[in-house]
This record gives C-alpha cells, sequence and structure tokens, in this order.
C-alpha cells in the first residue's frame, strides 16, 4: 500500500503536469483563439484520440501485462512491441494523409487542413512517446520518468507560447509544439529502455500480447465513443462556437482526468504485483473508499465555484461552461472508479468483458446523442455521458465480481448523484456567491474534520505504514 501510493504521488504528478499547464495556458489560447477555433482545436484533439486509439491496436498494453511474467524476454518482448507500433501507426497516417481532403470536408474543417496534417504526424510520435514511457514506469525508474516528463512539457509550453503569441501561427503552433515535444519525449524515453531494444521480433509474443490488447481495443473505441463523440456531435449538429464553450467546460473538469492518468500510471504495475498476495482485496476495498471520498470533495468544490474558475481562466463568452462543469463530475469520477471494479477481469485476462461493459455504455450514449441532441442541444452531451458510465460501472463490476468479489456500496454512487443535483440547482439559480462560498466552506471543515476523525479511530495509518 505504502509503495502504491508513493508511486501515485512520483508517477502522478510528473504525468498531470501536462494536464495542469493545459489548463494554464487556456486564457492565452481563449484570448487570442476565437470561439469557433477552440472548438475546431477540439473537433482535431477528438479526431487525434481516436486514431491513436486505431495506430496501434492497444498493443502497449499486451505488452505490459507480460512485463512482470516469469521466464519472459524481455527484449524480445520490448523489441517485439516497438516494432508492432511503429509499423501499424505509420501505415494510420499514410492512409490518413492520402485521404485527408475527404476527411476535412465530411468534419467541416476545410480551413484547418494544415492543423490536420500536423495532427496526423503527431499519431506515430504520441504512440512511441506512450508506449516507452508505460515501459519507463514498469521498469521503476521513476527519477527518470520525472525528468523525461517535465523536460518534454517545458519544450512543449516554451514553443508553443512562442508560436502563438511571436509568430502568430494559432492551431497549427500548438499543434505543431505538441508533436516536436512528443518526439523529444520519445527518443529521451528510448534512451532510458535502451537494454530492452534490438533487432528482433517474436511472432509468439506478438500473438500473446494481440491476444490480450485486441478484445480492450472496442472497449477503448467504446471510452472515445463517450469521451469525444459528444464534442464531435455539438460541432456537427450545434455549431464550432458552442463546441467552444462546451470544450472549456471539459477542458476545467479535466482535472479528473490528472486524477486518472496520475492512478492509471501505477494501477497496473501494483494490480499485477500484488494480487496473489494474502489481503489484496481488503487493500483494493480500502483503496476504492479513500477515492470516492477525495473525488466527491472535489466534485462538490469544482462544481460551486465553477462561475470563479472559468472567469479566470477564460474569457466571460465562454460563462455558460459553467453549468456544464457540475454536471460533468459524475460520468468523469465514474470512470476514475472502473479500474478498481474491473479488477477481477484484468487479472483473468478475460477482456472481452472491458469491450462488452464499454460497448453497452457506449451505445447506449450514442442512441441518446443522435436521437436528444439534436432537439435538445448541448446539454444532452454530459447527461448521456452520465448514463453511458453508469451501464459501463455496473456491467464491468458484475463481470469483475465473479473472478475477485469486492463488495463496492451501489448506494454510495447514488449519493454522489443527488450531491450533483444539488450541486446543479445552486448553479442554475440566482443564489448569491458569498453564500455559496460560505456554504462551501462549512462543508468542506465538515468533510476534514470527518477523516481526521477516521483516520484516528481506525487502522488507515497501520494499513499505509504497510511495506
Amino acid at each position: 500500500m505504502k509503495k502504491f501510493l508513493s508511486q501515485f504521488v512520483i508517477y502522478g504528478c510528473a504525468s498531470m503536469l501536462s494536464k495542469i499547464a493545459a489548463i494554464f495556458l487556456m486564457p492565452l489560447y481563449t484570448s487570442i483563439l476565437t470561439t469557433g477555433e477552440y472548438g475546431a482545436m477540439a473537433m482535431l484533439a477528438s479526431c487525434s484520440g481516436v486514431l491513436g486509439i486505431v495506430a496501434n491496436f492497444n498493443i502497449h498494453t499486451g505488452i505490459a501485462r507480460d512485463y512482470y511474467e516469469e521466464g519472459v524476454d524481455r527484449k524480445k518482448l520490448v523489441s517485439t512491441g516497438l516494432f508492432s507500433i511503429v509499423a501499424c501507426s505509420l501505415m494510420m497516417f499514410l492512409v490518413m494523409f492520402i485521404s485527408r481532403h475527404t476527411w476535412t470536408e465530411m468534419l467541416g474543417l476545410q480551413s484547418f487542413e494544415r492543423a490536420f496534417v500536423i495532427m496526423l504526424a503527431n499519431i506515430p510520435a504520441f504512440s512511441l512517446q506512450s508506449y516507452f514511457s508505460i515501459l519507463t514506469r514498469y521498469k521503476n525508474k521513476p527519477i527518470l520518468f520525472v525528468i523525461g516528463t517535465v523536460t518534454a512539457l517545458i519544450l512543449q509550453i516554451s514553443l508553443s507560447i512562442y508560436l502563438v503569441l511571436v509568430k502568430d501561427a494559432g492551431i497549427e503552433g500548438i499543434l505543431f509544439a505538441e508533436c516536436v515535444a512528443n518526439v523529444y519525449s520519445t527518443v529521451f524515453f528510448i534512451i532510458v529502455n535502451r537494454e530492452f531494444i534490438g533487432f528482433t521480433f517474436d511472432n509468439v509474443l506478438i500473438k500473446r500480447a494481440l491476444l490480450f490488447a485486441v478484445p480492450t481495443l472496442p472497449a477503448t473505441l467504446a471510452w472515445w465513443v463517450d469521451a469525444s463523440l459528444g464534442q464531435m456531435l455539438v460541432g456537427k449538429y450545434v455549431s464550432y462556437d458552442v463546441l467552444g464553450v462546451y470544450s472549456i467546460s471539459l477542458s476545467i473538469t479535466s482535472v479528473f482526468s490528472l486524477i486518472t492518468i496520475a492512478f492509471n500510471n501505477v494501477w497496473g504495475p501494483y494490480l499485477y504485483e500484488n494480487y496473489k498476495k494474502d489481503g489484496f482485496a481488503s487493500e483494493v476495498k480500502m483503496l476504492y473508499g479513500l477515492f470516492f471520498a477525495f473525488l466527491v470533495v472535489v466534485s462538490i468544490n469544482l462544481s460551486l465555484l465553477s462561475h470563479e474558475i472559468v472567469l479566470i481562466l477564460a474569457q466571460p463568452t465562454y460563462l455558460d461552461a459553467v453549468k456544464y462543469i457540475t454536471l460533468l463530475c459524475l460520468p468523469l469520477s465514474l470512470y476514475m472508479l472502473l479500474p478498481f471494479v474491473t479488477s477481477g477481469i484484468g487479472i483473468s485476462r478475460k477482456t472481452k468483458y472491458l469491450s462488452y461493459a464499454n460497448c453497452a455504455g457506449s451505445l447506449v450514449n450514442l442512441i441518446i446523442l443522435v436521437t436528444l441532441l439534436p432537439r435538445y442541444g448541448v446539454i444532452i452531451a454530459p447527461l448521456s455521458l452520465t448514463v453511458s458510465r453508469l451501464v459501463n460501472y455496473f456491467i464491468s463490476k458484475y463481470y469483475s465480481n465473479k473472478v475477485l468479489k469486492l463488495d463496492f456500496h451501489d448506494s454510495w454512487i447514488l449519493l454522489f448523484a443527488i450531491i450533483i443535483a444539488v450541486c446543479y440547482v445552486i448553479n442554475i439559480t440566482d443564489v448569491p456567491r458569498y453564500v455559496v462560498w460560505a456554504a462551501l466552506l462549512v462543508i468542506d471543515t465538515l468533510i476534514a474534520l470527518y477523516f481526521i476523525k477516521q483516520i484516528r479511530s481506525k487502522n488507515l495509518v497501520k494499513l499505509l505504514r504497510k511495506e
């Protein structure tokens, strides 16, 4: 437990820096880009997400799954994954580049074709950066991981600010800076893992990796449907201006992505290294309770302070984002909790159940978005995402419990939903801001006192000190 939490802090903080930087760059981008241009950038980010998923077939997850297995030649394993990802991502780039005119016309991005090409060029770079950064974490090199991540981020921010402010490059400059940073990061992490790289390829290892990874591909694509399809449909059926406002709410609620990134960086190694140990199930339940409480506190504060946050990070023209921020807190929190409820699926290698759950949730999301969003507008996007994540959560929990029985409390989810509903009502009514601030101060104080009492009276401290 202690090792898990220490790695969570080290790897998590390093990975979160890029998201934090994006939030703090928001005032710069929103002051220079129009709402329509900001919406177009969100559309390009959505395209990049789905192409990045398909480009490497999730091979990195299969390689990571066998990293700690006894008898596996790591050099063959890592090299096999490397050559597979290079071939797949380059093929995706070429296919999309040749057909770029069709895609930009279909997406309404004719005015942003150069930006679209830069986004495509980033696919191989991002795929390799993701692969070798994951291997660095599995290699337990936290200092090198932090150095590589931070220096790449400094390069990206510096180049992005220069291209946007000095060269007036707009969206193209932002995407180009990201691509350059990914290339640098790839080279850095390749050097860190150089002893595992060679001119070798093993058909048996790649088949084993694909048997693990491919069944998760529909689940990952379904995640993209949940995370990005709503944005694309808002741009198509409403407008890029409205998409720009909705994208601001997604950027602000990316605080949940920060937590998710930090958590996912250490959950895989922790799960596969410790699941055979005695008391593992009780540790997972304890972690679930801690993270659930943390997410509730973050959601309350983010929701009730969303008005002030939008004014600080963006322009007044984006204030409509306030009402979407609150509604996004629950689905994004549910996504954060998924690794807990899918623990049994990962341990058993029955990753097809991940696809079942994700596809079911995404199908519900797709149906709601297509049928209701054109009629009722952007408000449907966060509500549809909530329904989708609930379906995914409970189906995943059902299949995972067949392998690893974990009695998570369903009533907690209902309580969370009620809290979000109350926060939403407060935000859409004319409650004086000083009343909201005072109420939030009281709530945070009571929560802090409660957890101090729990820590003192129960065995949490003892558990956290376990090696």
